[in-house]
Order: structure tokens, then sequence, then C-alpha cells
């Protein structure tokens, strides 16, 4: 049984309230793990990719015009492909002071 964890949190002006933030595959096998943040106006993403043990595996910040864009994590790390394991990952969209927090997991197999 794969149970998820997925928390949104909002510190934001209305319209960034809007946006959404979406991850898949979840599971993922031998692909690539896909952000895709919708925004009403153009903003900065990061993305964060953590070990279970809590280690940066990997990470990146985009400009996202507004209306939607699609970010790849190819499941590379510092060593290689990522191994199988549960991962946390970390989605922050920010524009005009405001930021929209999502935290999960996601599940890498083989």
């Amino acid at each position: 049984m794969l149970i998820l964890l997925c928390t949104l949190l909002v510190t934001a002006a209305p319209a960034l309230q809007a946006a959404g933030i979406k991850v898949y595959p979840n599971p993922v096998k031998r692909g690539k793990l896909k952000f895709e943040v919708n925004t009403p106006d153009a903003a900065k993403v990061g993305i964060r990719i953590y070990t279970a043990a809590g280690a940066l595996a990997w990470s990146n910040e985009y400009e996202a015009p507004a209306g939607k864009s699609v970010f790849v994590w190819d499941l590379s790390t510092p060593g290689g492909k990522a191994a199988p394991d549960v991962y946390v990952y970390r989605v922050l969209v920010g524009s005009g002071g405001s930021t929209i927090k999502q935290v999960g997991k996601v599940l890498v197999i083989k």
C-alpha cells in the first residue's frame, strides 16, 4: 500500500491562490517526474527533491510565464539515477511577494 502525503500552504494574494500544482506520475518508473504549475501571473518556481534520509537529491529554479508550465525531474541525482525509494518533493511558487508551497512524497520504483 502506498500512502501519499501532500500539503499545500498558501500565503498568497488572491490571484496567486488560484495557482495549481500537479505532480505526476506517482509512482514513477524509469521515466520522468513532471511538475505542472498553473499560475495566473508570471512566477518564480523552485523545486527540490530530497531522499528519505533528508539529503538533497535534486533542485532547480525556473521562471514560469502566466498559464501552464511543466518542469521535469529526469531522476538524475549527484550519484547517478535515483534509486528505488520514497522521495520528498517541495515546490515553491512565488509572485509579487506571495508564495504557494506544496510538499509531498513520490515513489520511485524499478
